[in-house]
């Protein structure tokens, strides 16, 4: 009996041996899935794509009836992370009857205010809107349309707009609101001549004429509101008089020769590095729409060095590990063995090599810009995460209405469901195309990107991919993951043309203290660019 006890006891302890082992056990994983915090969305936040320097914080986006606007929602993760999630979040208006939705684009349908509110992932971020109809509208000639343009400078005499025979300048609407807000927003004013002859207005982005020396009337209409202005066409040699008699009315005389000398001569182009300009023995140059750079100098004020071999035409630059090289005259570049395509060859200009200005944004990593209004490039070597929306000089954006008008009307498309400005390229200013997003006659989702030649206003499509041939973004990502980079580190993905006939994904990320370009192809998933800064 004893010994049958004992052998009892001893299963017992051994079985509650094994139950306590087997606790232990169930228990090592939720410990160490409860000491890893979840990377939640902590905020979201509302605000314009395209902010004006005159924004102030707080103040609602002021808006007139039928104007358009882009908004974006950017979620902030409790790592600090942000990233851009207007196409996920869930877009509402406090008072629908007031403005509409087209993706993250608004449109102001009547007077009055609303709240714009972005829900994702239990979040939720907000801006005020304030539609105000327009009292008024200001005349300024300048450059081919830009976000901010410097206006060139045209005497007032007796009420009226004085312009020499030959002047051609873009025209620019200023609306006043009863509000009081000052806006250039899209759309702009119809413009009417009231004498072809004398002077003819360009629909298109307005531009005005000068033809013939005479007087007529320039009528801006928008919506309801109309405004005349007078336009009195003179000789050359009288518009310079008027110039100086009208800036020595205000005291400004010694400006009226440079600024009437802007509309004859093109300023010369300055580069800036950091904010510091830099000086070279060859300057920049355009051709064919297209921004060159002299390669040694602004890659050795990089930091990089730069060597010449003349017997093959082939210049090599090398920055810590990175090498890159590249043949004059060839449409492509090799950085560390990867293919780099440039979108126009490099050449030789006065002994200088002359390389696009896309291309050092994208060998070298910077944040590079075209200012059109300054005929400047400006280089940040920090902050390159940042996608400007203005394109190059020389290349005319395709405006939402006509893009869409234009689609439909080609049958290209029988349904538009989305329409965006896309950029084809990583950091410079442009180019961009209008992309619109719809249904075909043969029922597929299609999207479609096209362009508008700023000279003749002829569109184009630059572009087409049926959505079902393309790779998800969700596939894409999976790569990138393979990298180490997670979907919180993403700042930037979107679908745009490279080539003429190639569609690619492109995304930008910041992980481990390092910026990643990459460029997929869309149906194959292949990659064609992968920079790491």
């Amino acid at each position: 009996m004893a010994l049958t006890s004992n052998l009892g006891v001893r299963k017992n302890l051994s079985f509650l041996i094994t139950l306590l082992f087997v606790l232990l056990i169930l228990m090592v994983p939720v410990t160490v899935m409860a000491a890893e915090p979840e990377n939640k969305v902590v905020s979201v936040t509302v605000q314009k794509v395209y902010p004006q320097e005159t924004d102030k914080p707080g103040e609602p986006i002021a808006l007139f009836p039928g104007a358009l606007e882009m908004i974006e929602a950017k979620a902030r993760y409790a790592d600090g992370s942000e990233i851009n999630v207007s196409d996920q979040a869930v877009w509402e208006a406090s008072n629908p009857e007031v403005l509409s939705f087209d993706g993250s684009q608004i449109t102001a349908k009547a007077i009055g205010g609303t709240t714009v509110t972005a829900r994702y992932q239990g979040c939720s971020g907000s801006v005020n809107v304030e539609v105000s109809p327009v009292i008024d509208i200001q005349l300024h000639f300048g450059p081919k349309r830009t976000s901010d343009p410097e206006y060139f400078y045209v005497p007032v005499i007796n009420g009226a707009f004085v312009v020499h025979k030959g002047f051609q300048a873009q025209l620019y609407d200023e609306k006043i609101l009863a509000n009081g807000a000052h806006v250039g927003l899209w759309p702009p004013a119809e413009f009417v001549s009231g004498n072809d002859q004398v002077a003819k207005i360009r629909s298109y982005e307005p531009t005005i004429v000068a033809l013939e020396e005479g007087e007529t009337t320039i009528t801006a209409r928008l919506g309801e509101y109309t405004k005349a202005f007078t336009i009195q066409v003179v000789a050359e040699d009288a518009a310079a008089n008027a110039a100086d008699v009208a800036e020595a009315a205000t005291g400004n005389a010694a400006n009226a020769t440079d600024a009437a000398d802007t509309l004859e001569a093109p300023s010369p182009i300055t580069v800036y590095l950091d904010g510091k300009k830099l000086a070279f023995t060859q300057d920049p140059v355009i051709r064919d729409d297209r921004v060159l750079v002299p390669l040694r100098g602004i890659f050795e004020a990089l930091g990089a060095t730069v060597q010449w071999d003349g017997n093959v035409q082939k210049v090599t630059a090398t920055k810590e590990k990175t090498t890159l090289w590249l043949i004059i005259g060839s449409a492509s570049a090799q950085k560390d063995g990867q293919e780099m395509l440039l979108d126009r060859p490099a050449e030789i200009i006065e002994g200088h090599t002359m390389v696009p200005l896309r291309f050092v944004s994208e060998s070298m990593g910077c944040n590079v810009r075209w200012d059109d209004k300054s005929c400047s490039v400006w280089i940040k070597t920090e902050n390159m995460n940042v996608i400007p929306d203005e394109p190059i000089a020389g290349v005319t954006v395709c405006s939402f209405e006509d893009a869409k008008e234009y689609v439909l009307k080609e049958g290209i498309l029988t349904k538009i469901n989305k329409v965006e400005f896309t950029p084809t390229r990583f950091t410079e200013f442009g180019p961009m195309d209008t992309m619109v997003v719809g249904v075909d006659e043969f029922g597929n989702e299609k999207a479609v990107w096209v362009a508008q030649n700023q000279y003749d206003n002829t569109i184009s499509v630059e572009s087409a991919v049926l959505m079902k041939d393309v790779i998800s973004l969700d596939k894409i990502l999976l790569f990138i993951q393979s990298k180490g980079i997670g979907s919180s580190d993403l700042k930037k993905s979107y679908l745009a043309p490279y080539e003429k006939n190639q569609v690619n994904w492109f995304l930008i990320a910041e992980a481990n203290s390092k910026q990643y370009y990459y460029c997929f192809d869309a149906k194959t998933g292949e990659v064609v660019i992968e920079n790491v800064f």
